[in-house]
């Protein structure tokens, strides 16, 4: 295998990270699961493939009598008889050699797909010698089961050796992220879960969250994989056991809420399975039955995007088989049932139409022999023909201001969306031809930027200003668009010229030939710029200079879309990088860009091309489909054993089988499973992308000299519909007539029957929220920075040593006094904060110093509240603002409040007079804050300045005039008495 495709391999199973990870936790170790797959492959740890064939090989494994005879008999019979004959005899004759010749050997029972021959003798044979026959199919037998053996000790040891390296790579991923002190969107799911699930932890954890959760709403709940469902499984464990807190405090009845269709799950490679979802909701009815509370299970039928046509047709195909198979669930007799959708848009009109596929033709042109192929031809391709159909019917409607009726107006390019199952060469076809055209596109929703011509010969360009020796990189250069030599130029430039650079050899040809002077003069001019001038300049004014304009003529005009993102990323790496061409050639190199584009946002009027996974949430009154052909036929290499405990991952093993050859029964079943679970969502896929139409649907396909394999989608649209159908110019055409307003808006309401009459508050404005939405911090009021010491390091040292001496000055407090010195100083010397030794010395006395202040001893005792939250609403309607922050010390006696704020400048200020104004408006708003929440006590604030350590009182007029005038507060602080 490939270094690319053990890496691909190696990503697949490391995207089933927590299935792998639960595998190697319910068997007890990397090891065991190693032992699991063994055993469940029926190999032994210290088997070998020599040591198997050897073992097979001897006397005590053979009818060696039998096979003799067999073998005696065989040198009577035809000349294919007497071949098998002398193989089996020289085989039985040299014992030791048995296990060398075994391949050759086994070719007389076995063809080279494994299977037992058809005729392992010649009916005179089988005749003439009775027993001969069964001795030879017994010895095939045999050979069978050793080659299932075979095969499964190596996928034994293949697939352990997969899985030792995926561990391997995992570990270093986690040392990794640990050591930077970072955490991927798995992290937080496995986190979540492994927190609710934890013995001894999960019920103190999930108490509490009993008492302040009351309402869950689970959105596109068939895309949730099963990590994500045991979290809610878990959240919601209490929801329906009895009487809750919820309950028992009266805040009324607790609700879980789940929206999603099965029918529209095709997110598999995200590990999202229908039927968890369907499982769960039997979970939930279960639950909520037996607590005997009121439990709902609604089908929403009624669609409010598409109109009749469109509805019908999509009925018409699921509800034929096999399309339906994935997409509806299955009776208890294991039947489907039929689908059956209602149109809101009742009355408007509405198309549903299928185009004959495009198929291959062939090529009549003959070619003189031994012409040399310097004509570039056009192949007349089937995909290339459909694309230009496609672009003739939408340029059609624009020039002729075809009217879309349901929106009484004429078609725009922004109502039209085209939906391709992946992006391929189709893609780039049909943006040329859009664009040929003057049609608005808003091309590709993804791109790999360095797999773009364009954008090759633009990184060419920069790899010659970097290397001018590297002849062929020039030569791509010079025959790209960007200089334009002809073939012959080219050839005549290179041919003949010894062992010349070929740089070398054009600065010695531009002497005397005009068109070489041309080009050395242009290569020359961007040399000498090369070394000083950033990425982004370079190449926004080579392609202003002319460049863009040759790309385009070459390429055409789909050209245009990766050229500007080349300079948009171009000037995305000046913005975090020092500015240089090699480092911006290689960043773009080693990132591998796949650029990816919100169609939605900025292309109101382009006609959007997005695959079908891409294109989920959205619509269009306009669909195409145009990859419809191809049906799915391969399955994964890495294949998973199915297992009743893995609802929830870890009942199943990995099984590295790259083909059916290597398969053996174990694998053979994996992979039947997964190529039913991938033909499941390929007709749930159809579903999502049908319904994407409004009001028009059109169904076209190409295909190729090879049928598919399998059932495509353009067969089963077309099977579907054609009962419903009429026929045009072999195109199938299913429409709705227009009967209602041309505006969209039908009455179709009216059929509905009301449940309930809304509440008054659904009626009703809502009210406006505080200014600004967001809340303030209390330490950023918009004041001036404060004050630093020029001694000070920047900005990004002098924030991480505050934030440093902030999280000890919380957690060492809490701590025996004989154990903070060692726990400070292991903090401080942890990789993340990249300190030196000297730093943490620092670092260390100054934070225990204050410890043993006699006048901070009270501040740092346990009657003392650390990092308080407080959230607060000052002043009244328009001009209210949300305050909130937190309070560093904050200790609350019977006298009075004292709130405490830690800083860490140097040098501090000798006077409260000097403090900045920043800080003095930080605390003005703590103290404005506390004082509504105790009204009976005065509110005192300090500045504990960490340099020193000095403790500045901060005087009441000081932050009476920071504060401003009196404002009225109501605010929640957690954690203390008397919040409002």
């Amino acid at each position: 295998m490939s270094e690319d495709g053990l890496s691909d391999l190696v990503g697949d199973l490391l995207s089933e990270r927590s299935r792998l990870e639960a595998a190697i936790a319910q068997a007890g170790g990397a090891d065991a699961l190693a032992e699991k797959i063994r055993a469940l492959l029926g190999v032994e740890a210290g088997d070998s493939d020599a040591a198997l064939v050897a073992s097979a090989a001897q006397d005590h494994a053979l009818d060696g009598p039998a096979l003799r005879a067999a073998a005696a008999a065989l040198v009577t019979g035809t000349k294919t008889d007497v071949e098998r004959g002398d193989i089996i005899a020289a085989w039985m004759a040299e014992p030791h050699e048995r296990a060398a010749g075994f391949e050759f050997y086994k070719t007389v029972f076995l063809t080279k797909d494994g299977a037992i021959r058809a005729r392992l003798a010649t009916k005179k044979i089988v005749e003439g010698f009775p027993g001969v026959l069964e001795a030879l199919t017994a010895e095939a037998e045999r050979l069978v089961a050793l080659e299932e053996r075979r095969r499964a000790l190596e996928l034994a040891v293949r697939t352990v050796a997969l899985v030792k390296v995926a561990t391997a790579i995992l570990e270093i991923y986690e040392v990794d992220k640990r050591r930077h002190g970072l955490v991927d969107y798995d992290d937080l799911i496995l986190a979540a879960r492994d927190l609710l699930c934890r013995p001894g932890v999960a019920p103190w954890v999930l108490f509490k969250l009993d008492g302040g959760l009351d309402h869950v709403l689970i959105d596109e709940a068939q895309d949730t994989n099963p990590e994500q469902w045991r979290i809610v499984e878990k959240l919601t464990e209490e929801f329906f056991a009895g009487t809750g807190i919820a309950e028992t405090q009266a805040q009324g009845d607790r609700t879980a809420f789940a929206v999603g269709d099965v029918k529209q799950s095709i997110f598999s490679f995200q590990r999202a399975d229908p039927q968890g979802f369907l499982d769960m909701r039997e979970l939930f009815a279960g639950r909520v039955k037996a607590a005997e509370k009121n439990w709902s299970s609604i089908e929403l039928d009624m669609s409010f995007r598409s109109t009749a046509a469109v509805l019908g047709a999509v009925d018409a195909v699921f509800n034929t088989p096999p399309a339906g198979i994935g997409v509806l669930e299955n009776r208890p007799d294991g039947t489907l049932p039929e689908i059956r959708h209602r149109a809101h848009r009742a009355g408007q009109a509405g198309l549903v139409e299928v185009w004959p596929p495009e198929m291959p033709v062939e090529d009549d042109e003959k070619r003189a022999e031994w012409e040399p192929p310097v004509t570039q031809r056009t192949r007349d391709e089937p995909r290339r023909r459909l694309a230009e159909k496609i672009a003739d019917r939408i340029d059609g409607w624009l020039r002729t201001n075809e009217v879309l009726r349901s929106k009484d107006r004429p078609i725009r390019p922004g109502d039209i969306m085209v939906l391709v199952r992946r992006r391929g060469r189709f893609v780039g076809e049909l943006v040329r031809a859009l664009k040929d055209r003057e049609i608005a596109v808003a091309g590709v929703d993804r791109m790999v930027l360095t797999d773009q011509l364009a954008v090759m010969d633009l990184v060419a360009f920069g790899q010659f200003l970097l290397l001018p020796d590297d002849d062929l990189n020039l030569a791509t250069v010079l025959k790209g668009p960007l200089i334009g030599l002809s073939e012959d130029r080219l050839f005549e430039l290179c041919w003949e010229r010894g062992h010349h650079r070929l740089w070398r050899e054009l600065t010695a040809r531009a002497r005397g030939d005009e068109e070489f002077a041309r080009v050395f003069h242009i290569l020359s001019n961007w040399l000498a710029r090369a070394d000083f001038t950033p990425p982004y300049e370079l190449y926004a004014e080579l392609l202003a200079s002319g460049g863009r304009r040759d790309i385009l003529e070459r390429l055409g005009p789909e050209a245009g879309d990766p050229v500007d993102e080349f300079l948009a990323q171009s000037l995305e790496y000046e913005r975090t990088h020092v500015p240089s061409l090699q480092g911006f050639l290689h960043w773009l190199a080693a990132a591998d860009f796949e650029v990816k584009r919100d169609l939605e946002t900025g292309q109101s009027n382009q006609v959007r091309i997005l695959t079908v996974h891409g294109s989920k949430g959205l619509q269009a009154p306009i669909v195409f489909l145009p990859d419809t052909m191809p049906a799915p036929d391969r399955t994964p290499k890495l294949l998973w054993t199915e297992s009743p405990g893995d609802e929830f991952g870890g009942g199943a093993v990995p099984i590295w089988s790259p083909n059916r050859d290597t398969d053996v029964a174990l694998a053979a079943e994996a992979r039947r499973v997964a190529a039913d679970r991938r033909d499941r969502e390929y007709h749930r896929l159809l579903y999502v992308a049908m319904t994407r139409a409004e009001d028009r649907l059109y169904v076209a396909g190409w295909g190729t000299k090879r049928a598919s394999a399998g059932v495509t989608w353009h067969q089963m649209i077309r099977d579907g519909i054609e009962p419903i159908a009429r026929v045009e110019v072999d195109c199938l055409i299913v429409d709705s007539p227009q009967t209602g307003d041309p505006d969209g808006r039908v009455e179709a309401m009216d059929r509905l029957t009301p449940v309930a009459v809304l509440p008054s508050w659904a009626t009703s404005s809502p009210i406006a929220d505080a200014h600004p939405p967001r809340p303030l911090s209390p330490s950023r009021l918009e004041a001036e920075p404060p004050v630093r010491s020029p001694f000070e390091d920047g900005d990004s040292r002098r924030f991480r040593r505050g934030r440093i001496v902030h999280y000890l000055l919380q957690w060492l407090p809490m701590m025996a006094p004989d154990l903070r010195d060692a726990a400070a100083r292991h903090y401080l010397s942890r990789p993340i904060h990249d300190l030196p030794l000297v730093e943490q010395e620092r670092y260390a006395t100054e934070i225990l110093h204050l410890f043993e202040d006699p006048r901070l001893r009270e501040l740092f005792s346990s009657r003392a509240l650390a990092e308080v939250p407080i959230v607060g609403t000052v002043g009244e309607g328009a001009g209210a603002v949300v305050l909130s922050g937190r309070i560093d010390r904050l200790l609350v006696r019977d006298e009075e409040i004292l709130v405490v704020d830690f800083k860490t400048n140097r040098p501090p200020p000798l006077r409260a007079e000097d403090v900045p104004g920043a800080y003095l408006r930080q605390m003005a708003a703590y103290r404005v804050l506390l004082a509504d929440i105790y009204p009976d006590r005065p509110v005192r604030c300090a500045l504990l300045w960490t340099d020193g350590p000095n403790l500045m009182d901060l005087p009441e007029q000081l932050l009476s005039v920071s504060a401003g005038p009196e404002r009225s507060v109501s605010l929640e602080l957690d954690g203390s008495p008397g919040g409002s």
